[in-house]
């Protein structure tokens, strides 16, 4: 199957067509248009012209004044719109079908690297729809299936958080790939408040983990001091590592407290790394175990 859409047009007609009669692609892949590119593209084309035309259909079917709609080139489009010019140069070619529409579209946007995450992960997703395996989407891409997939599990975050994600957030609080695999455990409030949290306070992945951590300990300790159940068929072995745990990073929190303070400060630097490192390796510990144990709980209400 051929993913690679390329076109000779040497030979087609450059064609003014009215803005009026071109209408949008529905299907278009990419749903964020940088306000601030798009006036700079403006004000190009306003002292400059257009460069490169853009690409369109004939609608079998035109409505009301559309009689085109565009297969590539939409960013183009608006900046005309946004300059106040009435016509643009276009191309006028045939396709296939809108899967083709798509792909075309879609092709184009990874070439110049345009799309956002959410965009990459909806778009995966429209192409799981389209019945393509996971072999055919990273072939479009150019990317590996374990790429493909990982992308596409961004939406399985709450749609509140996925926001975070998008491109219209600053790059600094914009949260990424590591980010998401840290929230995807997380019931969806934790999901909302953690990643509300990272952004404003622009957490590298290391540190988001490190906070996901200490507050999932807090809240454990808090449960269990409130005497909560413990959870059926964990081991009994695990349950006292986690509580060890929970002591051992409540007293690492409290470095506020004086003694504390002063017991540390005869630690040998060196060795105060090595205690840090073991640490954050037991916080990421226990947060594959607290999913584990969120995992059991849930076969266990569904047996019931």
């Amino acid at each position: 199957m051929n993913f690679d859409y390329k076109f000779d047009l040497s030979k087609e007609t450059v064609q003014k067509i009215p803005l009026a009669q071109i209408r949008p692609f529905k299907g278009q892949p990419r749903r964020y248009f940088d306000k601030l590119h798009l006036q700079e593209l403006a004000d190009s084309i306003k002292s400059l012209g257009q460069s490169d035309p853009i690409l369109v259909k004939r609608l079998e079917h035109p409505e009301d004044d559309c009689v085109y709609e565009i297969v590539k080139g939409e960013r183009r489009w608006l900046a005309h719109k946004l300059a106040g010019v009435t016509d643009i140069d276009a191309i006028i070619i045939k396709v296939k079908d809108e899967r083709e529409q798509f792909l075309i579209c879609l092709g184009t946007d990874i070439h110049n690297e345009s799309l956002s995450l959410v965009e990459i992960a909806l778009n995966i997703q429209k192409l799981d729809g389209m019945a393509f395996d996971r072999g055919e989407i990273a072939k479009i891409f150019s990317k590996s299936p374990s790429w493909v997939d990982s992308h596409a599990t961004l939406l399985k975050l709450s749609s509140e958080v996925l926001r975070f994600f998008g491109p219209e957030v600053p790059e600094g609080k914009m949260l990424s790939l590591g980010h998401a695999s840290l929230l995807l455990g997380l019931p969806e409030d934790q999901q909302i408040s953690f990643g509300k949290t990272i952004s404003e306070q622009e957490l590298s992945i290391g540190e988001a983990r490190q906070l996901i951590a200490k507050i999932s300990v807090e809240q454990g300790a808090s449960n269990h001091s409130h005497g909560s159940p413990s959870p059926s068929g964990i081991p009994e072995e695990i349950l006292c590592f986690v509580k060890k745990a929970q002591l051992l990073v409540s007293k690492w929190s409290s470095m506020a407290d004086k003694q504390f303070q002063v017991e540390m400060d005869k630690i040998k630097w060196r060795d105060r790394e090595e205690l840090i490192e073991k640490l954050e390796s037991i916080c990421g510990e226990l947060i594959h175990l607290k999913e584990s144990i969120t995992r059991t709980q849930d076969k266990a209400k569904t047996k019931k």
